[in-house]
């Protein structure tokens, strides 16, 4: 007796092909499907991971400057400020017309040491920080430091007039008695889609300039005049923008210890 093979017929082998085929399509597109989506992740999670650090930097800077330093500007999309180099609280201003004197404590942390050049200021409101020499509306709240005398817990503190300006005394004594210690401006603006940090010495004109972020579409600094508290606070809305993945920020800024 003798045995028979039997193959595939040619419809069969067809069938075959055209389901291998099907389901080749539709696991590529659930493969493909699956990829994308975890590029975008990757993508969105790498765009933030790239302007977190900037971001995060503009808003401890804003809310640590000095209440009344801060001024926005929309061309080019600017926020500038004074950062505090030390604070704290006096216990007597200059009260004599030749007087030049200020006696306050030692700032709590070590690291603030107040130095000659430094400028000192109370109750700064209505400030020009744009404009030399420095004024308040309300008159002088800002003097130059000429020496500093430390015996722990206090210091003397002898003030000068800057350059420009005559007179020792602060227009109006602070309500907290606070003093605020400055030395530098600092700027963050948007440059091209770019978030660039700027450090410039009151003293002189000798600057510094570091990029916070890219990817930057868009920047938008405002503080609104009419509202409670505004020369404290200040709206920030940055637009970041890479590969068709878009990051927005927006932030109300407080800054600490505003009047």
């Amino acid at each position: 007796m003798r045995a028979c093979s039997r193959g595939f017929t040619l419809m069969e082998i067809v069938v075959v092909i055209l389901l291998l085929g099907v389901l080749g399509i539709y696991t590529t597109q659930f493969i493909g499907s699956g990829t994308r989506m975890y590029a975008d992740v990757a993508a969105r999670e790498q765009l933030m991971n790239d302007v977190r650090f900037g971001v995060e930097r503009l808003n401890r800077e804003v809310r640590d400057a000095i209440p009344g330093t801060l001024q926005v500007t929309s061309a080019p999309a600017c926020i500038r400020f004074w950062p505090i180099k030390a604070a704290s609280r006096y216990l007597q201003l200059p009260g004599s017309a030749a007087g030049s004197t200020m006696v306050a404590f030692i700032p709590a942390l070590a690291e603030q040491q107040v130095a000659p050049g430094d400028l000192a200021l109370v109750f700064p409101q209505g400030l020009d920080p744009a404009t030399a020499p420095y004024a308040c509306s309300h008159g002088n709240c800002v003097l130059q430091v000429a020496s500093v005398t430390s015996a722990a817990p206090l210091q003397s503190i002898q003030l000068q007039a800057q350059s420009g300006l005559t007179g020792t005394q602060f227009a109006t004594p602070s309500p907290g008695q606070r003093v605020y210690y400055a030395d530098r401006r600092v700027s963050f603006c948007q440059q091209g889609s770019q978030l660039i940090r700027q450090e410039q010495l009151l003293a002189s004109s000798a600057t510094e300039s570091n990029i916070m972020a890219e990817a930057l579409q868009s920047a938008s600094f405002s503080m609104e005049s009419g509202a409670f508290n505004s020369n404290g606070e200040v709206l920030v809305r940055l637009l970041f923008s890479r590969r068709d993945e878009a990051v927005q920020f927006s932030h109300l800024l407080e800054v600490d210890n505003v009047p």
